[in-house]
């Protein structure tokens, strides 16, 4: 993982956020949708969903080929979702600097020793490849 300087916008000039990096943005985000996410009950239809998302839509950026329609679609049936059933894994991580002299961040456990961990019994009957 490549670690950048996120900034944010004051009074007109781009400044650098203090303690900023990739992993703090990427958390953020997922506390953004969890909370998202623990609203979308209060909905009692997807018409209202559908809504405040086309009220909302240039807040966000949604990827190419997946449209608001898409988007509010799956939101509404992740309403079944308990917040407690979410794992947020947190992969441990070895900082270094690279040859270029650019700080990067190396995983020191895989992907699926993190989830054999969590998951021992679901992943012993369907092993990641």
């Amino acid at each position: 993982m490549r670690q950048r300087t996120s900034q944010e916008l004051i009074d007109g000039v781009w400044r650098p956020i203090a303690g900023e990096s990739d992993i703090t943005r990427t958390e953020r985000q997922q506390d953004l949708l969890l909370g998202l996410l623990s609203r979308l009950r209060e909905f009692r239809s997807p018409t209202g969903l559908a809504d405040l998302a086309a009220d909302a839509a240039d807040t966000f950026i949604l990827d190419d080929g997946f449209s608001l329609a898409e988007a509010v679609d799956e939101a509404w049936n992740l309403r079944r979702l308990s917040i407690t059933q979410i794992f947020r894994p947190v992969i441990p991580v070895d900082g270094r600097v690279s040859d270029s002299g650019e700080f990067v961040r190396v995983a020191s456990q895989s992907f699926q020793e993190l989830l054999l961990g969590v998951y021992p019994k679901i992943l012993a009957a369907n092993p990641i490849a």
